[in-house]
């Protein structure tokens, strides 16, 4: 047999080290799930993928180029007809998966084809973003078109990189919608695992940019939204040091000349950090990460983001189009979480939770500002029709406000002993908050991020209601609001039931609730209310029945702290996360009654 000339050889040894690579080149999106640990105290592993197996082929790819050097033969790349237009760091695996592969530095990792990546974009940027405004969006696809134009991410992009897995990881988890009976990873986790990987311990070593805390407020969002409390209270609080180190909390400290364009997206991160934290804080019961005596930097401009660029000068304040007004809404909430915390719940409050004074105080500063400033704040426009984000933002604004107040009597209210006043307030706000959600109960299993707003407001409603309905409401001469406490209950429940048929956080606030909520259910459907008796239908300690009896839900009864699914043989299971405790132990613990 002939030897073949040493070109013809090059080539054929290019052409099967090529085959070979690309049998080895398996995007982790399509490989069969592992057991992957879901606790994120513990440091992130090191991405071990097919990038372990290209480095030998790339090295001798190096050595083949030396050789066509010499032999003046030119190296041929193949192009695929699939490959995405959005950038040559990208490459389509097959064409009939949603997933294809980038490169970062020796790492191959999956990223979603064209199409799916555009729609991660859209759905951010139509239904997170205008309520977390921390990205600007011009800004952000075009840097993303310029990173991903490139055959390599450059290591100085891993933050912004990782900002995107976030955004997959966040879409994926708000579009999930999942039957009760289907297990497995939680929704957008393998975008999680690859963001974290990709930052590291970046985040705890306090190096990075603007991107990174970005990332930071997009991991607590993700976090809470999976119903995690113990995760997205620790990752707010790296959140809130980096905003200290980062010196966004202190304006007039920042380095001159100053791009006007910079300082308006330094005021969006720092004030949406600001927001989730204390919303995170209270949720959880425990101690937010900024105090007010701390901040010097002015609130955004209201400006519209689609006219936002920063090579431009900064567009003249346009309310009825910005984002920003809704997050001076949030702003307000949030320094009223503060206050709620420092009068009723810090250590060094004396029996607080129950003092009457206080509650009085602060309901009446949260109620002058939804009945003076709100009305005044151009949430909806005035002069023209509001499209449906100006609307749900307002109900957000408002039942948001209205589950604040609620919080104030909670204690009081679950331990039975309230007086008409205090079961009047609460049992109109607890209606209002179901009545405003009722026109959107088609919505229940839509992918959207509603529907976990839709879940803890009416959790809160049912709640109270369940109070009002466990008492002889004649004690209190409240008898005659008892038919409409009944519907309410009912409503609210009915939508509670609809949410969690594809929501698992619907279904943990539900399993919270049963125990009251049966109880309820069996009173209220006695044959008529004059054959209804409380003392027959009432178990004696009804109100150790109530959930979130303790605002830190870590205090509450049955609760667990030590015990984790850590091990790789323990499958993932939303009745023992974060601290819920396991029905091996016999106990019965509760989740966090997010704000």
């Amino acid at each position: 047999m002939q030897t073949p000339p040493l070109a013809e050889r090059v080539r054929q040894l290019e052409e099967q080290m090529r085959i070979v690579n690309s049998k080895l080149s398996i995007p982790l999106a399509d490989t069969p799930p592992m057991n992957e640990d879901p606790e994120i105290h513990s440091p992130a592993k090191s991405f071990q993928g097919d990038s372990g197996f290209q480095a030998p082929i790339e090295a001798f790819n190096q050595s083949l180029h030396h050789v066509r050097q010499k032999m003046g033969i030119a190296r041929v790349v193949s192009q695929s007809p699939t490959t995405p237009t959005i950038g040559s760091s990208l490459r389509r695996t097959c064409s009939n998966r949603q997933t294809t592969t980038i490169r970062v530095g020796s790492k191959t990792l999956p990223f979603p084809v064209e199409h799916a990546y555009q729609e991660y974009l859209d759905f951010y940027f139509t239904d997170i973003n205008p309520c977390h405004p921390c990205i600007s969006e011009n800004d952000f696809r075009a840097k993303s078109a310029e990173m991903l134009s490139r055959t390599e991410i450059r290591q100085s992009e891993k933050c912004f990189l990782a900002v995107h897995y976030m955004i997959f990881a966040m879409a994926d988890m708000l579009r999930e919608v999942r039957p009760p009976d289907q297990r497995g990873t939680s929704p957008g986790w393998q975008w999680y695992q690859r963001a974290e990987d990709l930052v590291g311990r970046q985040k705890f070593m306090g190096q990075g940019d603007l991107s990174l805390l970005q990332y930071l407020i997009f991991e607590a969002f993700y976090l809470m939204h999976e119903d995690r409390p113990n995760g997205a209270y620790l990752i707010s609080g790296v959140m809130c040091r980096l905003c200290f180190q980062f010196g966004l909390h202190q304006q007039s400290r920042w380095a001159e000349p100053q791009n006007s364009f910079q300082q308006h997206q330094k005021q969006r991160i720092f004030w949406t950090a600001y927001f989730l934290d204390r919303r995170i804080a209270l949720s959880c019961g425990r101690p937010y990460g900024m105090n007010d005596r701390d901040i010097d930097t002015d609130e955004p401009a209201w400006l519209d983001d689609k006219e936002l660029y920063p090579d431009r000068p900064l567009p003249a304040p346009r309310p009825e189009a910005s984002h920003c007004v809704y997050l001076a809404c949030m702003i307000a909430f949030a320094r009223f979480t503060g206050h709620i915390w420092d009068k009723m719940y810090a250590a060094n409050t004396t029996n607080a939770a129950v003092d009457t004074e206080a509650i009085t105080i602060l309901d009446a500063q949260i109620r002058h500002w939804t009945d003076t400033v709100l009305p005044k704040t151009p949430l909806v426009p005035a002069t023209r029709e509001p499209e449906k984000r100006h609307l749900r933002q307002h109900l957000l604004v408002t039942t948001r406000f209205a589950h604040l107040r609620l919080l104030l009597r909670r204690r009081l209210m679950t331990s039975l002993t309230y007086s008409s006043q205090d079961a009047h307030i609460t049992g109109q706000l607890a209606s209002d908050i179901v009545l405003q959600i009722v026109p959107s109960s088609d919505e229940a299993n839509q992918p959207s991020s509603f529907r976990f707003h839709m879940t803890v407001s009416l959790g809160s409603a049912v709640l109270i209601l369940a109070t009002l309905l466990c008492r002889p409401l004649d004690e209190i001469q409240m008898q005659d609001h008892c038919p409409a406490y009944i519907e309410r209950f009912r409503q609210a429940l009915y939508i509670l039931q609809q949410l969690g048929s594809g929501l698992q956080a619907a279904r943990r606030v539900l399993d919270d609730l049963k125990d009251i909520t049966n109880v309820v259910v069996a009173l209220i459907e006695q044959p008529s209310p004059a054959q209804r008796s409380h003392q027959m239908a009432l178990p004696q300690d009804v109100n150790a029945l109530f959930p979130y009896g303790a605002v830190d839900f870590a205090q509450q009864a049955g609760y667990v702290q030590e015990f984790y699914p850590v091990a790789e043989d323990v499958g993932y299971d939303w009745n023992t996360w974060n601290g819920i405790a396991s029905p091996a132990h016999g106990q019965h613990g509760y989740g966090a009654p997010w704000l």
